[in-house]
């Protein structure tokens, strides 16, 4: 029979980003970013909100629900972890066509901001080095989501981001 042996994870050099600093991280990058359209990121675990003030773009950034550790070799580990990027706005009266395709683009526009930029890189990251983090995947799902719309004129769309980070 063969035997398990595990073994606790190392902690070289940088030190191990929990999914809340990666989502700060996120939140960061969208604070600075000159897009389409102007909003205040806001990260919680929790996206509730007033449906009165869905009339803003409101942008909400969450940990994600997966934090995935590989071991690459004997003192090398592969870090993804996952971050939601929530966009709601209420709409105006129907048809909503012209609204919702300005807002697919935005979506886009943050989908690229995400896929192709690093986030900010501070030279310390509460108080220590920040190891590089680039996106790896990104799932838009919902694209938008048809039962808000329906049921409380409301534009939806999630985008989970998943970064790689290996020390």
């Amino acid at each position: 029979m063969a035997q398990v042996v595990t073994a606790a994870e190392p902690r070289m050099g940088a030190r191990i980003l929990s999914a809340a600093e990666v989502a700060d991280a996120v939140v960061d990058l969208l604070d600075v970013s000159s897009l389409s359209r102007t909003f205040r990121p806001l990260r919680t675990y929790l996206p509730r909100f007033d449906l009165a003030d869905a009339g803003d773009l409101l942008v909400f950034v969450t940990p994600g629900a997966s934090y995935t550790t590989t071991r690459l070799s004997r003192g090398s580990w592969q870090r993804d972890p996952q971050v939601q990027v929530v966009i709601v706005k209420r709409l105006a009266q129907e048809p909503y066509d012209a609204e919702c395709d300005d807002l697919m683009e935005f979506v886009e526009e943050v989908r690229v901001l995400l896929a192709t930029a690093d986030l900010p890189d501070h030279e310390t990251w509460r108080g220590g080095e920040r190891p590089l983090l680039r996106a790896q995947t990104i799932e838009n799902e919902p694209v938008f989501s048809p039962e808000t719309l329906e049921t409380m004129r409301q534009f939806t769309s999630v985008l989970t981001v998943t970064y790689r980070v290996i020390d």
